[in-house]
Order: C-alpha cells, then sequence, then structure tokens
C-alpha cells in the first residue's frame, strides 16, 4: 500500500504534533474517532478526540498535513465525540 492509498488516520501514526499545554509528541494509534499520543516529557500514552482535538488544541509539525485534517474536520466526514477531554 503506498503513502497516497493510506486513509488520513492511518497516515497520522508517527506523525509529530504539538499540544496547546501538554507540549510535543507523536501520535502512535489513530482511528477516524480518536487518536493516542505519545507525550514526548511524560513519556504518558493520551488519548485525545480526532480530528475534533486540532480545531483548538493539536498543529501537525507539517504544514500540509494540518491543513488536510482541519479540511477533513471541516467535511463533517467524521463522528461527533461524546466529550471533548482526553484522557491524561
Amino acid at each position: 500500500m503506498t503513502e497516497r492509498e493510506k486513509t488520513l488516520a492511518q497516515r497520522m501514526i508517527g506523525q509529530r504534533v504539538t499540544h496547546v499545554s501538554l507540549g510535543a509528541g507523536v501520535v502512535s494509534a489513530c482511528t477516524n474517532i480518536a487518536m493516542k499520543v505519545k507525550l514526548d516529557e511524560t513519556g504518558e500514552e493520551c488519548a485525545f478526540a480526532f480530528p475534533y482535538s486540532f480545531k483548538q488544541f493539536f498543529t501537525a509539525e507539517d504544514p500540509a498535513l494540518q491543513q488536510e485534517i482541519l479540511n477533513f474536520y471541516n467535511s463533517g466526514a467524521w463522528v461527533t465525540p461524546i466529550h471533548d477531554h482526553h484522557d491524561c
């Protein structure tokens, strides 16, 4: 499977992201509703709503990926989270 054939969620795995208060980390798992991020500072792995959390809390290191995530968010082709907080 080429990178182009992978879904956005599949391509998120291994990407560097930064949370506004928790700092930088790497996406360790992702689906169209949730992602797990291993935080650099603590080594803790935390779950967040995806792509919802990118609207206010996360930024992808790759600007093109960030725009793709926001486009996905704006498309409405994802499941609205029951709550908008994380598990850390």
